[in-house]
């Protein structure tokens, strides 16, 4: 392959970082996922620096030079820079130039976005929304993020907000989010919101969401069974909320929740089902079948950078 037909690929998340290097096809060469440092153990430019130096040796362990660097990260980025503006779960990476840093550190063009625009556009050029013009993409973890993709084009708004599935109001003067509004849906039916639900219910102080889904996969336990369905109706509604205002032909979910995805499916889709206008009640709504989506679209993203370079 050319030089130009590698590309880095990083998604920062609330809780985990996923960074690799793919191929102009969006074939991962090589990845890997570490959880997202605090402020407390990582400054952002030395998170940068850890995130550079990977790269660099699998870049050469893979003899894949890399020609540009794609981003994706959970929260709003400035229309005008590389910067996070709006990062609720991430606060501490605010405010730093990923653009001028990557471009210090690794000598190639960078792009940042939104990360779940990165999902839906992944899902929308090579994934599961390919044979379809309009796609919304969310992903369900930390908190809730939404992308639409219209005839392969991220659609991003006037101050690129648009899409932001989860800071539309669910309940108002409801439980505080961490943009600082209160009633959110990302409260209600996020991987997170699922596990507080959880401990709250199950009286389970220590809970975490891999525990809380192997009880739900593998006991027939009432309780937690009436924890997902809670979640998935709230986010069925959600979803509904959503397709109403932006009329997509489909809708594709991605994060760890989605892998039971096939035994909340018909609570999800009760509550879509009972909010949907008519003319959007029947679009498919499914689950990602791929990994790293995400990072992967960052990275496809950044080719377009390398190519007019």
């Amino acid at each position: 392959m050319k030089s130009n037909d590698f590309a880095a690929a990083v998604d920062i998340g609330g809780t985990k970082i996923d960074l690799g290097i793919i191929n102009r096809f969006g074939k991962i060469i090589y990845s890997e996922r570490i959880p997202t440092p605090s402020k407390a153990k990582f400054s952002a430019n030395k998170l940068t620096e850890l995130i550079a130096q990977t790269i660099t040796l699998q870049s050469e362990k893979y003899h894949s030079p890399i020609s540009s660097i794609g981003i994706g990260i959970a929260g709003q980025v400035d229309k005008n820079s590389s910067k996070l503006i709006n990062g609720p779960n991430i606060r501490h990476l605010q405010n730093l130039d990923f653009k001028v840093k990557f471009k210090q550190l690794l000598d190639v063009p960078c792009v940042v976005e939104n990360d779940a625009r990165c999902f839906a556009y992944s899902q929308a050029i090579i994934g599961q929304g390919k044979s379809y013009s309009r796609v919304f993409g969310v992903t369900i973890g930390t908190g809730i993020g939404g992308g639409l993709i219209e005839d392969g084009v991220i659609i991003k708004g006037s101050h690129q907000g648009f899409g932001e599935i989860g800071h539309t109001l669910f309940i108002a003067d409801g439980l505080l989010c961490g943009c600082g509004a209160k009633g959110c849906l990302e409260q209600y039916c996020s991987a997170s919101a699922l596990v507080k639900m959880g401990i709250k219910s199950l009286k389970m102080p220590d809970l975490t969401g891999p525990v809380l889904s192997s009880l739900y996969k593998n006991e027939k336990n009432r309780k937690v069974a009436e924890i997902y369905e809670k979640f998935a109706n709230n986010l069925g509604i959600g979803l509904a909320s959503a397709a109403n205002l932006l009329d997509p032909q489909i809708i594709i979910l991605g994060g760890s929740v989605i892998e039971s995805f096939s035994l909340f499916e018909k609570h999800l889709r009760y509550g879509y089902d009972s909010y949907a206008l008519p003319g959007v009640r029947d679009i498919p709504i499914i689950a990602s079948n791929t990994v790293h989506s995400a990072m992967v679209g960052a990275g496809l993203l950044s080719f377009k950078l390398s190519d007019v370079a």
